[in-house]
């Protein structure tokens, strides 16, 4: 495919890469929503299981899922964290390439700021996956 649409100037399997990648980002991105979602439930289900009277005997029935679960739930949203994060690498040429020189300036301007912020919080982030 080596037609040009002359609207976007973007060649046929460039714009399938392009669509293909905004694809696979918006479905991580759901991904991640949803898991946030489960941890907050878990966390609403694990306070009613230590809120209850029966806690002794839900643990006796199932506390193999009740201890696992947090675990999983945090790898997954672990592994789409790092997923979505190298999309975002992967796509910062292509939405570069598609900003107004003044946006590109304003954005990067603004990061700028946050930066020391951002260098803290991914700092912190990787610490604390680095321990046990």
């Amino acid at each position: 495919m080596t037609e040009r649409y002359p609207v976007f100037g973007v060649r046929g399997k460039k714009a399938g890469s392009q669509a293909g990648w905004a694809l696979v980002t918006g479905g991580v991105n759901d991904a991640r929503v949803e898991a946030h979602r489960i941890h907050q439930l878990l966390g609403k289900c694990l306070k009613a299981v230590e809120a209850s009277k029966h806690r002794e005997e839900l643990f006796a029935l199932a506390g193999d899922i009740l201890v696992d679960f947090p675990e999983r739930v945090k790898r997954l949203e672990q592994s789409l964290d790092e997923t979505s994060y190298a999309l975002a690498l992967l796509g910062q040429d292509f939405l570069k390439d598609h900003l107004s020189a003044t946006s590109r300036a304003r954005i990067d301007t603004t990061v700028e700021s946050v930066g020391s912020l951002s260098r803290y919080s991914l700092q912190r982030i990787l610490q604390s996956k680095r321990q046990p």
